[in-house]
């Protein structure tokens, strides 16, 4: 289970690729027990297409780079899972929407790990 500090929505106006898209939810920290399964599932209006028939894909990768081994995406859902290392502190994520004629958003989701009694 995951806690999270306030989110907020944000209009996507213009811009190179963001056609079609009407609004991105931005996220706050989420905080996550480190080294424990944990779950998080992106909220439908997470990306807000102008055109509600239209399919929107999704995708995501670490901020520097693919996902690591210990977390996975399902595309279909929205939804994380994994176990991190004990050790780590944070980690940030870009989930991406992508519609059917090339247009895109973004948002950064953090997690953060804290240790048991934290």
């Amino acid at each position: 289970m995951a806690k999270s500090s306030s989110g907020s929505t944000t209009t996507v106006s213009g811009g190179s690729g963001a056609e079609g898209f009407v609004s991105v939810k931005t996220f706050g920290t989420l905080v996550m027990p480190a080294g424990s399964v944990f779950s998080f599932t992106l909220p439908k209006d997470t990306f807000k297409h102008a055109d509600p028939k239209v399919s929107v894909a999704l995708e995501a990768r670490g901020e520097n780079g693919p996902l690591p081994g210990w977390l996975t995406f399902d595309r279909g859902t929205g939804k994380f899972t994994g176990r991190p290392p004990e050790s780590l502190a944070s980690f940030a994520v870009i989930v991406t929407a992508r519609d059917s004629s090339g247009n895109e958003v973004s948002t950064r989701v953090v997690l953060n790990f804290t240790s048991k009694g934290n």
